[in-house]
């Protein structure tokens, strides 16, 4: 693909029926192909003529057929102003393309408009400086939206970090080996004050996290172990002992 830097902007100068007419005419003068990259006939649509691939054909002042896009409108608009459809695909297909070949929109240019070109094209009904402010806005428009939605891309995956982290914390890091028993007992999250015999005090009036509840006394002491690793107080509560 080319390098463009440049969209040249005409009228076909003529009441040409469709595209097909015009490239017939291009192609009597020998021609590899119509001159223009696209032609946009009066109801709206937008057909491609020369590949992007090749220089066009429409405009050799200041080398523009190797530097510009060519994009015509079908009509003489000289004579009359461009169609409603054909403003709204012309609008559409310049933001298409300057997006795609990064094009500022002070490089889209009427025809007369290229230094060095002696012609009216693209007719006094065509005012340029209303498509490139039109094109201007819409760039901008964009591009904010697209600031926009990635700000809002980068704050979703903060976002499901932070919640990341929160869950994994909330684990507590104490994934390992399965207890033996799920009997309502198990480790303390903060330690509990003593009672005179040396027994944690079960009536105080602390907020405990239970963690598991073991059979053996080194499965106990193994999750203990780990809690404490994590930076947990942790701390192992004997059976109760029963009459």
């Amino acid at each position: 693909m080319r390098s463009w830097t440049y969209i040249i902007v005409h009228h076909t100068g003529a009441e040409e029926k469709n595209t097909a007419q015009v490239r017939r005419y291009h192609l009597s003068l020998g021609w590899l192909d119509i001159g223009y990259h696209y032609v946009i006939e009066r109801d709206g649509t937008v057909v491609p003529g020369r590949s992007l691939s090749l220089q066009g054909a429409h405009c050799t002042a200041g080398g523009m057929n190797a530097r510009g896009i060519g994009v015509a409108l079908l009509g003489n608009l000289e004579n009359h102003p461009p169609l409603a459809s054909q403003r709204i695909s012309l609008d559409a297909l310049l933001l298409e393309l300057c997006r795609r070949f990064n094009i500022p929109a002070q490089n889209v240019l009427g025809h007369r408009e290229v230094p060095g070109a002696a012609t009216a094209c693209p007719g006094r009904y065509l005012d340029m400086a209303v498509v490139r402010s039109t094109l201007a806005g819409q760039l901008a428009g964009q591009g904010q939206e697209q600031e926009q939605e990635q700000k809002q891309d980068a704050g979703s995956e903060a976002e499901a970090g932070e919640r990341g982290a929160k869950e994994s914390e909330e684990k507590g890091s104490v994934e390992g080996e399965e207890p033996d028993e799920k009997n309502g007992a198990g480790g303390q999250g903060d330690e509990l004050p003593e009672t005179a015999g040396g027994q944690p005090d079960a009536s105080s009036s602390f907020w405990r996290v239970q963690a598991g509840a073991f059979a053996r006394k080194e499965n106990a002491g193994a999750l203990v172990k780990k809690l404490k690793a994590a930076g947990f107080e942790a701390i192992i509560v004997p059976p109760s002992s029963r009459d």
